[in-house]
């Protein structure tokens, strides 16, 4: 697996205008989001502002209502089902969504023969590499998802979603359901993983913990649009309700003290 580019200027998602839409539902209204090669974006927001419909657009699973989103360049609406958009990205759902009558090493190995159209046994050597990547050994994969802990299901949905080598992973709720020690654990394997490969990430999240200690950039969600997107000290200080109660409630204001160092 190679080192990915890391120019930081480089815009690697464009979102203008974007309006999302559920009937005469609009959880998205005329939204504005840039994001840049080389890092670690997380993205916040109160229940129901639509943080996994953004995902799902940027993904190219959802078609925007109006509005633009380029990711890499291409439209990912257009191009993710045709395989060449969608091999340059991985993306972890919050459940992992591994296939519960797959054992882990055909999980791994399912985008690659789909995609890159290669056989079992070079498919199952690229497989067992991207299990070592992830910090599992080769025996697990022979279990199947039920067989695995909750952390050990999220590293197996990580190592498919670094399966095609791509340069942006998408990972939705990565620590949810977690406890406080496995949580961390991920987040360390992610930031190392990132930063050693140069991946970039973008994290749908709001597990305080991961966003202070992991997330070089934060974009806020609400009132139907990203109302800012920045380092996180400079959003730490955003004049936003939302933003104020949920960095600097009591939870945020502990969490804060524990990685005072980042700001």
């Amino acid at each position: 697996m190679q080192n990915k580019p890391t120019n930081e200027n480089e815009d690697i998602i464009v979102i203008e205008n974007l309006r999302s839409q559920f009937g005469d539902n609009i959880v998205h209204d005329d939204l504005n989001l840039t994001i840049k090669r080389g890092r670690i974006t997380g993205i916040v927001g109160g229940s129901g502002t639509g943080k996994s419909v953004l995902l799902r657009t940027m993904t190219g699973l959802k078609k925007p209502e109006a509005g633009s989103v380029k990711v890499l360049g291409a439209v990912p609406f257009n191009e993710a089902k045709g395989g060449g958009l969608a091999r340059k990205w991985g993306v972890l759902f919050q459940d992992g969504a591994l296939f519960s009558s797959l054992s882990v090493l055909d999980n791994i190995m399912l985008p690659m023969k789909e995609q890159l159209g290669i056989g079992k046994r070079f498919a199952s050597e690229l497989a067992y590499m991207k299990l070592f990547l992830v910090g599992l050994d080769e025996a697990v994969g022979q279990f199947m998802p039920s067989e695995l802990s909750g952390g050990m299901r999220k590293r197996v949905a990580l190592a498919r979603a670094l399966a095609l080598d791509p340069d942006i992973l998408f990972l939705d709720e990565p620590t949810a359901g977690l406890d406080p020690i496995a949580a961390a654990q991920f987040d360390e394997l992610l930031l190392d993983l990132t930063h050693a490969l140069g991946i970039s990430v973008v994290m749908i999240t709001h597990d305080l913990d991961s966003i202070f200690k992991i997330c070089e950039n934060v974009a806020v969600l609400a009132d139907g649009q990203v109302i800012v997107v920045d380092k996180l000290e400079a959003v730490l200080r955003f004049d936003h309700a939302w933003v104020q109660e949920y960095f600097s409630g009591s939870r945020g204001r502990q969490i804060f003290g524990q990685h005072e160092k980042i700001i």
